[in-house]
């Protein structure tokens, strides 16, 4: 989740994904390239997140201005104005857990929304190429092995809407 605002255009409604964070211990915050070359990627976004960035970028300027903080140019930063404001990545999942907990929402990784993403694409019967383009997979078998039990979960449906066709 370090995404910054360059690797938003609003205008194409694209993100793309050019960086892995890692923090290590005794060593602090590392940002690196993707483990492989289809891990870097440039995915379409739903409108409805692009009006949701649009919204937050409006705030996230204001309460920048008010307060004097720096400007990082990430989505998420710490405010403190010194030059590595880069979270530690976990800071985004613990904030996800403290929303979950606020709003009696079922507790899951932040992870899980990836996996969740994943499966609705599945669900919908995108086609597995671009699934497995949009998950940065370095093949199709990876997404296919991975995400094999939507699949078996889409037969199990087909299979009663036969029965429903059929009655």
């Amino acid at each position: 989740m370090h995404y910054g605002w360059d690797d938003i255009n609003f205008e194409t409604k694209t993100l793309t994904v050019r960086r892995n964070v890692l923090y290590i211990p005794k060593v602090g915050i590392v940002e690196k390239t993707p483990k492989t070359e289809t891990s870097i990627r440039t995915l379409t976004m739903p409108d409805k997140l692009i009006n949701i960035l649009k919204e937050y970028k409006v705030w996230q300027d204001k309460e920048r201005l008010k307060y004097g903080y720096k400007n990082t140019g990430k989505l998420f930063t710490n405010w403190t104005g010194e030059d590595k404001n880069i979270l530690i990545p976990d800071t985004v999942s613990n904030w996800f857990s403290v929303f979950i907990s606020r709003n009696g929402f079922k507790q899951v990784h932040f992870h899980s929304l990836r996996h969740a993403n994943i499966s609705i694409l599945v669900a919908k019967g995108i086609d597995p190429k671009v699934i497995s383009k949009r998950a940065g997979h370095s093949s199709f078998d990876i997404t296919l092995e991975i995400y094999a039990k939507e699949e078996e979960e889409q037969d199990i449906i087909a299979a009663k809407r036969l029965d429903e066709a059929l009655a």
